[in-house]
This record gives C-alpha cells, sequence and structure tokens, in this order.
C-alpha cells in the first residue's frame, strides 16, 4: 500500500525538469513565441495609437492561444496540472504588468516630448 501512495504522489509532482530534452526544448520554443508576440504586439500597438488597457488586453488575448499550446505540451507530458497552471498564469501576469509598464513609460515620454515642443515653440515666437 506505501509504494502505491508514494509512486502516486511522485507521478503528481513531475516537473518540466522531468520532461524528456524534445519535450523541454518543444516547451521553451513555446515560451519563446509567446515573448514574441508579445514583443510583437508592443511594437503594432506603439504604431496605432488607442487606449493603453485595451491595446494591453488586445495583446494579452492575441498571446494567450500561445499560452494555451505551452498548458496543453505541458499537460501531455504529466506535468503537475497546478504547476501547469501556476506557471502559465505567472507568464501572464509578468506580460501584462511589462505591458502597462512600458506603455505608461511610453506615454509620459510622449507627453514630456511634447510639453517641451510646446515651450520649444514658444520661445521662438516673438514677442508682439
Amino acid at each position: 500500500m506505501v509504494t502505491e501512495t508514494t509512486s502516486a504522489v511522485d507521478e503528481s509532482l513531475t516537473t518540466p525538469a522531468d520532461m524528456s530534452e524534445e519535450a523541454q526544448a518543444e516547451m521553451y520554443n513555446f515560451i519563446m513565441e509567446y515573448n514574441k508576440c508579445m514583443m510583437k504586439g508592443r511594437l503594432d500597438a506603439a504604431t496605432q495609437p488607442q487606449q493603453v488597457q485595451q491595446a494591453a488586453n488586445d495583446i494579452l488575448i492575441k498571446c494567450d492561444e500561445v499560452l494555451e499550446q505551452l498548458k496543453t505540451h505541458l499537460l501531455a507530458n504529466d506535468v503537475n496540472e497546478s504547476l501547469v497552471i501556476g506557471m502559465t498564469h505567472k507568464m501572464r501576469s509578468r506580460g501584462a504588468r511589462n505591458l502597462m509598464t512600458k506603455a505608461m513609460n511610453n506615454m509620459a515620454a510622449q507627453a514630456a516630448a511634447a510639453e517641451n515642443a510646446q515651450k520649444m515653440g514658444e520661445e521662438t515666437t516673438p514677442a508682439q
């Protein structure tokens, strides 16, 4: 009886490190694909002015498909379900935080540039 319980516990604690090298390589490919999706989304959003939060949501929704593929891959390789859910949730949360931080920094930089341009325009305008 003890070996059966121990065996069941061991199976439920499978991590990505326990997967084959090929499965790990595929996992890393999904992670890289997710990061590329996020980066491309940020670049695309920078060329299309819109609400920052809406742009971030659009990017996250678009890239969620890759996270679902990663989840499916890890579960198919018997990785612990709680670990898979935690891992993908953490990746999405980090991605969202990074998106919002970069978007807000870009908005602040644009506002500062606009203010500086306005000041420069006022300084060069001759007094009447």
